[in-house]
């Protein structure tokens, strides 16, 4: 990423980084832990929000597409051993992966440029795009979740202390209008985007399975 990022000094309790791969999740997840023993809520019960696997899928031209599942599972799995040596009374909610590709069709001059500099989604959008990147990123998202669906669900009753949900939030996610990305990179969420995913994902935690959304059309204003 572009920034040199503290996540022990911040005070939100927010370790995500811009651009992180999934093997970055343990490292994260060590900061996190840092802010958590610092507020003395190591025993008080907590909410986990872990969505992260589309720049994974950015990248799959560079890793490999059977590659890319292969290190998204076990980079998973190693959050998972690690939270279970760590931590107690959590409630995790794992999003499920999305169709990175949908905001091919909302780019422009100026993003483009963007993304060329900073190679951003390099399959995608950045410097290494592949013309299939549309077929690849379509197949591969389902892949991703057939792998994840399953490993989440076993952990279902394993722990008492930890609980573990799937949050398919953006399974079906589409772009209905440009407010949905920034206007820096017509690439990351806008503002509007993060307060409805926000909703949904509030939403979502107090449905039954087969009720929850997978999209943003229920809440377009």
């Amino acid at each position: 990423t572009l920034v040199a990022y503290n996540h022990r000094a911040n005070q939100d309790c927010n370790v995500a980084i811009s651009g992180a791969l999934s093997d970055r999740l343990v490292d994260m997840w060590g900061d996190l832990l840092f802010q958590w023993n610092n507020r003395n809520c190591s025993s008080k019960w907590k909410l986990l929000t872990v969505m992260i696997g589309a720049n994974d899928i950015c990248a799959y031209c560079l890793t490999g597409y059977n590659q890319t599942i292969t290190n998204y599972m076990a980079n998973v799995r190693k959050l998972h051993d690690q939270i279970y040596k760590d931590a107690q009374n959590l409630f995790i909610n794992y999003v499920s992966l999305f169709d990175v590709s949908v905001v091919m069709d909302w780019q422009n001059p100026k993003c483009d440029i963007v993304h060329l500099l900073i190679n951003e989604c390099p399959c995608i959008l950045g410097r290494n795009r592949q013309r299939d990147a549309r077929e690849k990123v379509g197949a591969l998202y389902k892949d991703m979740n057939r792998a994840l669906y399953p490993y989440i669900k076993s952990l279902d009753g394993e722990r008492d202390d930890i609980i573990v949900r799937i949050q398919p939030i953006l399974e079906n996610f589409q772009v209905y209008n440009q407010s949905y990305l920034s206007t820096l990179d017509c690439f990351h969420p806008s503002a509007f985007s993060n307060a409805v995913m926000g909703t949904i994902l509030w939403n979502n935690m107090f449905l039954p399975e087969a009720q929850k959304l997978k999209n943003m059309e229920n809440l377009l204003p």
